[in-house]
């Protein structure tokens, strides 16, 4: 067998494997998505190469570019403790031979060891949600991965890797034990590897190791499309079976041509007996080994199963010989299949020696049940002869016996009856009497809902003079009115309860960050920082500065804050409003970035001066300017960042890991005024004082393409999350998008000021605008021409005098789309919708942001009982009935195929029978991007709750609500139509 080999046959590429040849997969991406969260599911089906491309490409990236540090887990044993598991597997980094503690204990001292971010990959988690498992062994790894991913020092990074058909346990059993206000999970999906693309990775492997036996070009071609999915087309953009392709190319390299590639079992089949047959195990002792891989190893499901090593049946021959084949792993004193695919495999197969063995023997078993038959026969027919001659005696006995029964029944009977009657009685008496209580407890509840409906509680609620205010309760107590008892301007009232303003500052607000999940703003001003819900109410935490407040920032998890005030600024714990660390840069800070990760900052100064630092090393001077900053930016990954000075026409870029740097230059002398980054870093844009546009590709030194639009300067520009489209604000009081890279205008937005601000609103079809006199403007920015969908303040009607309303000095739209926030210039902040309630339907979208249910102090206090009221301690008691996650949706291509150049979609609602009767109906909210949002309602559970729509793309989404007969409504889910089809258009 040669060892090397570039194909590892069906096991996974190892860490750092020089073989992989997976270029082409987005390793970047992942990398990045590893880094900007706590906790990553990454999914996808059995096969497709999952733990190759995490070991032999992101893992890697992450070690030498972000300087990880990485461990991986990929067997589990049948019983034990998980914790005990993983605090051996990063006691490697830590113990050096020495005694383990426990998993905290462990991970506390790996994660002091080194300032670099902590990375465990845990992987082929499929024998955890085996139905044979232990349920307490699931429950122990969901609480040791808790631990993990909560860890208070944020830079700790968990990856989960399984296949799809796991991944809806895996989520719930998250959702149970670990998922919080402040921690979510996040998934990747990984395709599927092409036809023409394990071609090409095959070929470059042969390039660079040699020819290997029977492999020509045309042959592998053919090859790895004999290994495409079953039912896929015969063409180059199918899918293919990775580990299946793996598996036939290693055998072939290494010289056997014989036989084309069969089904995926017989495949595995061929693969076994010839790794068997190389080593010479023949007979008896290769029928003992094949046996020993399907009994031993895996399940009677398909899933893997590690075993000790000193009771396995397998020889250390066929040991030796299966893992040098890469079909086995021996790791430690145990040994476990190489991957989960096989296992399936060899489960089939087990299946099948089974069901031909009981096809041998079925001629014996229906011989000797047919001898069993005549036996019980003969004993039947000496049975009946003993019982007509005890028949007689037995007769005249059974006679007495039955009177005596018949009297003592009759006398139990009677007392019995009697003691019916008395538990009746007193049954009755206690329930008049609770209905008593609950009358009157109604009573009370009805008079107080009363006077709520009249609003008058509501307005003192949401006055921010009042003792009692607090926009959060208003919208929660709104919520348990009953739909007939609400006042009349309940939208209104709404509104204003998740629209409402907060004192925050003593002087103006001139910041706010929105956290990723919507639940947290960072404010800046006079007095500090704050982290407060978003929703208002109490402040978190007060973060002190000893001087006002310019610029706040999250992380991408949430997990790091940083706020600048003066030539100061902060790294801060965001969860406990706890500093960390503090840099001082010299000179008054103008603009400053975090990297997504939280693990260092980029701040720019008045003098010119850029550096980036962190809190575990010596801060770092990447050169600069000799005139203040007026942009700095990061590209998507963290790997760079660009700074532009005033009265420049030139911006610089630099590595923040390494010493690479350069120069964009605008080719003019017209000095840049804003500068950025796009969101995967493909782009870099500048805008200029005499209005021009100049757009980079990131790795070169002069402009793509310049544009032209804008009469003055341009004062600031944004892209779509998407990187799709551009927008810039400028002096000439017009906001301009662009379609990116053509540069062409797809709405203009006209003001009567110039504008200081534009940002686009999640997904990328609106745009809100700032203007110099503080008034700010929500636009629609799809295809059709703009429209003014709202106006802040709101625009007064006819005969009314305009609102009163501090000026606007910045907005920040939220990471959602659904509400944005301003900071006004007398130190308040205030939160408004982004979109009209029109509907009812469309307002239960917004409800995911309030808990629809009230404390027991609240309940009391406002309805004078807490029967009949939703509470959050119920919720939180874990016996609340089904939740989201309980369910799967699916999509599949709607009636009628393509229609106006769109895919029609069908949603359908998979529900299990245990929880089917609990659903009252499905919502599913439609979200276009120049049209205000539709909702169709699916209310029969015959068809699984489908909803059918028309077209959608991959840039729009669905939202579904779940109403229970309970009169519940789940939380919101977003549903991503082009995932759940499996592709793109």
């Amino acid at each position: 067998m040669s060892a090397q080999t570039p194909f590892p046959g069906p096991t996974p590429f190892a860490l750092r494997d020089p073989r992989y040849r997976g270029d082409a997969r987005p390793t970047r991406a992942i990398a990045a998505s590893v880094l900007g969260s706590r906790l990553l599911i990454l999914h996808g089906r059995s096969g497709v190469g999952k733990s190759s491309l995490m070991r032999a490409a992101v893992l890697p990236i992450l070690e030498q570019r972000y300087a990880c540090r990485v461990v991986c887990v990929d067997a589990w044993l049948k019983d034990g403790d998980p914790a005990e598991r993983l605090a051996g597997a990063l006691g490697e980094l830590v113990a050096r031979g020495g005694e383990l503690g426990t998993l905290e204990a462990t991970l506390e001292r790996a994660w002091r060891r080194a300032a670099s971010p902590l990375v465990l990959l845990l992987d082929q988690l499929e024998p955890l949600f085996d139905g044979r498992r232990d349920r307490s062994y699931r429950t122990a790894f969901l609480r040791a991965v808790k631990t993990l991913a909560t860890h208070p020092g944020g830079r700790v990074h968990v990856v989960l890797s399984a296949r799809e058909e796991v991944r809806g346990a895996l989520e719930r059993g998250l959702d149970e034990l670990v998922v919080s206000g402040t921690l979510r999970a996040r998934r990747v999906s990984v395709p599927p590897l092409t036809v023409a693309e394990l071609t090409r990775a095959a070929l470059a492997s042969l390039r660079a190791s040699g020819p290997g036996a029977g492999l020509g070009e045309d042959e592998l071609k053919q090859l790895v499309l004999a290994t495409r999915t079953p039912g896929a087309p015969a063409d180059e953009d199918a899918p293919v079976e990775a580990v299946w392709a793996q598996l036939e190319l290693r055998r072939r390299w290494s010289g056997d041509a014989s036989g084309a590639a069969a089904s995926p079992v017989e495949s595995t089949r061929r693969y076994v007996d010839w790794a068997l047959e190389r080593a010479s195990i023949t007979g008896a002792d290769a029928e003992a080994a094949r046996a020993a891989l399907e009994e031993e190893l895996c399940s009677e499901s398909g899933a893997r199963q590690r075993a000790p090593l000193a009771s396995s049946r397998l020889s250390p021959e066929a040991r030796d010989a299966l893992a040098q084949a890469g079909v086995v792993h021996v790791d430690g004193d145990a040994i476990t299949l190489a991957h989960d695919w096989l296992a399936g495999q060899l489960a089939t197969l087990r299946r099948i020696r089974d069901e031909e063995r009981g096809r041998l023997t079925a001629e014996q078993m229906a011989q000797r049940e047919h001898a069993r038959a005549e036996s019980r026969a003969r004993l039947t027919r000496l049975l009946w002869v003993a019982l007509l001659g005890l028949g007689a005696g037995a007769l005249l006995l059974l006679v007495v016996t039955v009177g005596s029964l018949w009297s003592a029944s009759s006398a139990r009977g009677v007392a019995e009856q009697r003691a019916s009657e008395v538990a009746e009685q007193r049954a009755r008496a206690e329930r008049a009497e609770s209905e008593r209580d609950a009358v009157q407890r109604e009573i009370k509840v009805v008079t107080r809902r009363a006077d709520l409906a009249t609003g008058a509680t509501f307005r003192g609620l949401l006055d921010p003079e009042g003792e009692d205010y607090s926009p959060d309760v208003a919208a929660r107590l709104l919520l348990t009115l009953p739909e007939d008892q609400r006042p009349g301007s309940w939208r209104e009232v709404a509104s204003a309860a998740l629209s409402a303003a907060t004192r925050e500052h003593e002087g103006a607000a001139a910041a706010v960050a929105w956290s990723v999940d919507g639940r947290r703003l960072l404010t800046g001003g006079v007095g500090g920082a704050r982290l407060i819900p978003g929703l208002g109410g109490e402040p978190v935490a007060t973060l002190a500065h000893d001087a006002p407040v310019r610029i706040t920032v999250f992380s991408l998890d949430g997990a790091r804050a940083l706020t600048v005030a003066g030539a100061s600024a902060k790294l801060w714990d965001a969860r406990g409003g706890e500093a960390t660390c503090t840099h001082e840069q010299g000179a008054p800070i103008t603009r400053a970035v975090l990297d997504p990760a939280g693990r260092f900052a980029v701040t720019g100064a008045e003098d010119g001066g850029v550096t980036r630092w962190s809190c575990d090393g010596e801060p770092r001077s990447l050169a600069g300017f000799s005139a203040a900053i007026t942009s700095l930016s990061l590209s998507g990954d963290g790997a760079r960042v660009a700074a532009a000075a005033e009265g420049g026409p030139k911006a610089r870029w630099w590595s923040t890991e390494g010493d690479e740097q350069g120069t964009y230059s605008s080719g003019e002398t017209s000095a840049l005024t804003v500068a950025g980054y796009g969101p995967f870093g493909k782009w870099f844009a500048a805008g200029t004082e005499g209005g021009l546009l100049h757009l980079w590709v990131a790795e070169q030194q002069y402009p793509l393409e310049s544009f032209d639009g804008h009469d003055g300067a341009i004062r600031d520009l944004n892209f779509a999350p998407g990187g799709e489209k551009l927008v810039t604000a400028g002096d000439d009081e017009r906001a301009i998008v662009r379609a990116i890279p053509s540069g062409r205008k797809t709405h203009v937005l006209r003001h009567k000021q110039p504008l200081r601000a534009a940002i686009f609103v999640h997904p990328g079809d609106r745009v809100v605008t700032l203007a110099d006199d503080g008034s700010a403007r929500l636009w629609r920015a799809g295809r059709r021409d703009p429209k003014i969908l709202r106006e802040f303040p709101d625009k007064p009607g006819k005969g009314e005098a305009p609102p009163e309303l501090p000026a606007i000095v910045g907005v920040w739209p939220s990471p959602d789309g659904l509400r944005t926030a301003s900071a006004h210039e007398d130190g308040s902040v205030r939160r408004w919708l982004n979109a009209e309630l029109e509907d009812d339907e469309l307002f239960d979208a917004l409800r995911g942001a309030v808990e629809p249910c009230l404390r027991v102090e609240e309940a009391e206090r406002w309805l004078g009982a807490v029967e009949g009221v939703p509470r959050c301690e119920d919720a939180d008691g874990g016996d609340a009935g089904p939740s989201a996650d309980a369910f799967t949706f699916s999509a599949s291509e709607g009636p009628g195929g393509w229609r106006k150049g769109k895919r029609m979609t069908a949603y359908k609602l998979t529900v299990a029978e245990e929880v089917r009767g609990a659903i009252d109906r499905v919502v599913y909210l439609m979200h276009e991007s120049d049209e205000k949002s539709r909702a169709r309602v699916a209310e029969d559970p015959e068809d699984g709750f489908e909803g059918v729509f028309r077209g959608f793309s991959c840039k729009q989404e669905v939202r579904v609500n779940i109403w229970l007969k309970d009169g519940r409504r789940l939380p919101t889910r977003s549903l991503d139509a082009c995932a759940l089809l499996g592709g793109g258009e």
